[in-house]
């Protein structure tokens, strides 16, 4: 998924999905592919974005955003400040490192839909 040499946000199929920074991946027990990304929202914030490339290439976002400093929980897709790690659990859930560097490290626990 995604294309060496090009740069973005975007989610779709195969080749014209986007990746910006990748940071961390992991996989589940059913195999889906999960990738976490930095995102510079400023010059001092990161907001993290979690990605699932699907088994036929195509990527989409599932989780984080490009919203304000703080890590948000509740309904997805919420906000991810300065993610540093991903983790694939039971099936359906994740879990995050996130180190802010004014806030310190936690780790956060998302359920995905099924």
């Amino acid at each position: 998924a995604g294309l060496a040499g090009s740069y973005g946000l975007q989610d779709g199929d195969g080749g014209s999905a986007r990746f910006t920074r990748p940071v961390s991946m992991t996989v589940d027990a059913l195999g889906r592919i999960f990738v976490l990304e930095q995102v510079w929202v400023d010059g001092n914030n990161l907001a993290g974005l979690v990605r699932q490339i699907e088994a036929d290439g195509r990527v989409r976002t599932v989780a984080g955003g490009l919203g304000p400093a703080g890590n948000r929980l509740g309904p997805l897709p919420g906000n991810l400040y300065w993610p540093v790690a991903i983790a694939a659990g039971p099936t359906g859930i994740l879990y995050l490192t996130v180190a802010p560097p004014t806030e310190g490290v936690a780790v956060l626990r998302i359920e995905l839909p099924r």
